[in-house]
């Protein structure tokens, strides 16, 4: 066992860590006792595995602490957020920096005509490294607008968002798969309803034309979620586009043209809560109480055809039926089969697989202890395993278990009590 967060003969209090995509380094956010402050502060290092690597990426001689960080997909750079202005911890900004070098960070977030009062929220690098896009509240009117940057020095912030309504906001939004473009919910168009919004990521004009494309058509209320398909050539989204308060699942083209309602015809008080998108963009998964209140089933549809829609899961018990909680399956990598969580047989929570047509729905977990659930699951990257977490042998003691999507050769592979933090070797 190595420690990598020793510094100075100090080991480092460690708030969070992620490898860099491509295993080079470690990136993780400590607090620092020695800066030179009173009560020192929360900085972003790096290292290697070996330990002999230590970098302080952030190195700021202030007060300021790092709130959030991400790597960039080529792990050549690292972005973070800080409050590098004593006494002012409300206001973020956005740095990046070389992952291996100290004292490089570069300010991405100098906003021409910004007020001092600039905060900035959630950020995402572009899926090839070369932008990152970026709420902030640039009026020092407590709302956020969608902004993009190149990770560069003396980079200008382009407002991407066009014009909101009077009080709009950006509330979240996702990059392409392919760069292309950026989605984001806002009440761009009327305040406090939130439409679903496509726009092309222009950092090369001062005075940007943004192209905003609403992609949720004229619904009646609002988006809720959303994604974009693994091939960026639709969007699915949850919204009360038909009726107000019942929420369904559509999918469209990024430029709104090309509309689709994919979830089946709902009983009276049904709702789509949750969706995910085949990994081959070919299938939609999603949770509903379709058939009856408050009963929530797994169901496939067609992206692109409302008549193709094929209930998966199979035969509920009667008084406490349905997915264990919100968004209780997955895909395997591969498509072939989606895993849930649901009580289907019994009383107890138990993990399922089905083919995507529902022609073959299985077991996957092993016989469970009287009182005993599965509570999680992961697919193994090539999809020939499902590794879970039960009180399969002992309730209350939850253990990881491994099986066939099938439900075959199932091996406990833990001993004792298992934590939910687990994932395969990729």
């Amino acid at each position: 066992m190595i420690n990598v967060s020793q510094l100075s003969g100090t080991i480092l209090e460690v708030l969070e860590f992620a490898w860099a995509p491509n295993s080079s380094r470690i990136a993780f956010r400590a607090f620092n006792p020695f800066t030179g402050n009173t009560g020192g502060n929360t900085e972003l290092f790096t290292n290697f595995t070996s330990g002999n690597g230590l970098v302080t990426v952030s190195n700021f001689s202030t007060s300021g602490n790092v709130d959030a960080f991400e790597w960039s997909p080529t792990s050549q750079k690292i972005a973070y957020t800080v409050n590098p202005i004593t006494g002012s911890n409300l206001q973020f900004r956005l740095y990046v920096a070389p992952p291996n070098l100290e004292n490089q960070s570069v300010s991405i977030s100098n906003i021409p005509a910004a007020t001092n009062r600039i905060t900035i929220g959630e950020f995402q690098w572009s899926p090839n490294g070369s932008i990152i896009a970026f709420l902030a509240d640039i009026r020092g009117t407590g709302v956020n607008e969608l902004l993009v940057a190149e990770p560069i020095l003396n980079a200008i912030p382009v407002a991407v968002s066009g014009t909101l309504a009077d009080n709009g906001k950006v509330v979240e939004f996702a990059w392409a798969p392919n760069n292309s473009r950026i989605a984001y919910l806002a009440d761009q168009f009327e305040d406090e309803k939130f439409d679903l919004i496509t726009v092309l990521p222009d950092v090369n004009s001062l005075i940007p034309d943004p192209d905003p494309q609403r992609v949720s058509g004229n619904i009646i209320g609002d988006v809720i979620d959303f994604a974009w398909s693994p091939d960026s050539s639709r969007l699915a989204y949850i919204a009360d586009g038909d009726t107000l308060d019942v929420f369904e699942l559509y999918t469209n083209v990024p430029f709104g043209t090309s509309q689709f309602k994919v979830s089946g015809d709902l009983t009276d008080g049904g709702e789509v809560t949750a969706f995910a998108w085949a990994p081959n963009s070919s299938l939609i998964a999603y949770q509903a109480s379709q058939t009856s209140p408050n009963i929530f089933e797994l169901f496939t549809s067609n992206p692109s055809n409302p008549i193709q829609n094929v209930k998966i899961s199979g035969s509920l018990t009667s008084t406490s039926g349905g997915l264990r909680d919100f968004a209780a399956f997955g895909w395997a990598p591969d498509n072939s089969r989606v895993a849930y969580i649901a009580r289907q047989e019994t009383d107890f929570f138990e993990l399922y697989s089905s083919t995507p047509d529902g022609g073959d729905n299985s077991v996957v977990s092993g016989k469970l202890v009287s009182g005993g659930n599965v509570d999680s699951f992961k697919w193994s990257p090539d999809s020939s395993r499902v590794a879970y977490r039960a009180d399969q042998e002992t309730i209350n003691v939850p253990e990881l278990y491994s099986s066939q999507p099938d439900g075959s050769d199932n091996v406990k592979i833990s001993s004792g009590k298992v934590e939910d933090i687990y994932d395969w070797v990729p």
